[in-house]
């Protein structure tokens, strides 16, 4: 083999190294153990949900707030670890970073720390509610320090795709008991978080030298519940590769903090407003809101 023919077959193997890493993801839920609502009670919801899960044999991560650990809902965290999945700190109260003081926010996510330690399979990673991490730079900084010293690290997301507000709308259509037809809002949840997935993987791809290990955001909620099987086959019908949220926080972009207040739409979009890209540039036009309940409303899955 001379040296020509050598060169290419190693270009040849880094570029299918290169396109084996493009498309990873990990699946985390936030805001769990979620109370009962008007279509699922908790252990129903719990029990589809980690079905879904066991079957494909993935392992996500539930970001726990710790207020919701009561009337026997502490049970929905022993089953968690029992079907390997891991455990994550959401703070006590789900507080938002923008409206309380950095000491105060600490405290709170301190105590979800304390009770969460006596669960097996709990890991040293917080996420902040509603992505919110501080609207000052020296706020953001002091709550980076002080997530430091509780042994903490950033369980940040790389996609975000509101699928809480999906579910929103879904429980605004079983409390008005209109016509659920179920196989429509499959579709349309599917569609939504597949787009999402993929359009943060091209801001990626467009803008970053080196493949990044997505962390898909996602709601502990009734919707994902319901269509978590069908979910996982459309992945890896469209090439991802699931792999586990411990695997994706080992990624070079863990290591970024970047200097921005641009926090709110993830790690990816911070990482690339620090580089100059504008956030409007990183909106979906068609995922926006709006856009989603107009298209629910056409579709007769809505209350007029």
């Amino acid at each position: 083999m001379n040296n020509l023919t050598k060169s290419l077959t190693l270009l040849c193997l880094l570029l299918t190294a290169n396109s084996v890493l493009s498309k990873q993801l990990a699946i985390t839920f936030d805001d769990a153990p979620r109370p009962d609502t008007s279509y699922f009670n908790s252990e129903e919801r719990n029990n589809q949900l980690l079905s879904a899960l066991r079957k494909h044999d993935v392992t996500a991560m539930f970001f726990i707030t710790t207020k919701h650990i009561e009337k026997g809902r502490e049970q929905r965290l022993v089953e968690y670890a029992e079907n390997n999945q891991l455990l994550a700190n959401h703070t006590h109260s789900h507080l938002s970073a923008y409206k309380v003081p950095p000491a105060d926010f600490i405290a709170d996510v301190s105590q979800a720390h304390k009770i969460l330690q006596t669960y097996k399979n709990y890991q040293p990673y917080f996420r902040f509610p509603y992505l919110h991490h501080g609207d000052t730079q020296e706020k953001v900084d002091e709550l980076r320090t002080g997530l430091t010293t509780l042994g903490l690290k950033q369980g940040y997301i790389t996609i975000e795709d509101s699928d809480w507000y999906l579910d929103s709308l879904f429980q605004k259509a079983v409390r008005a008991k209109i016509p659920l037809k179920l196989d429509k809002w499959r579709d349309i949840y599917i569609s939504h978080i597949l787009a999402s997935a993929n359009f943060y993987q091209q801001l990626a791809d467009k803008n970053l030298t080196k493949p990044v290990k997505q962390v898909l955001l996602m709601h502990e909620n009734d919707l994902a519940a319901l269509f978590m099987d069908d979910l996982i086959q459309a992945l890896k019908k469209d090439e991802w590769e699931i792999i586990t949220p411990l695997d994706a926080f080992n990624d070079d972009i863990a290591k970024r903090l970047p200097q921005t207040l641009h926090n709110n739409q993830g790690r990816l979009a911070a990482v690339l407003a620090e580089k100059g890209i504008t956030p409007i540039s990183m909106v979906q036009i068609n995922q926006r809101p709006e856009a989603l309940k107009k298209r629910l409303k056409n579709l007769g899955l809505l209350p007029k």
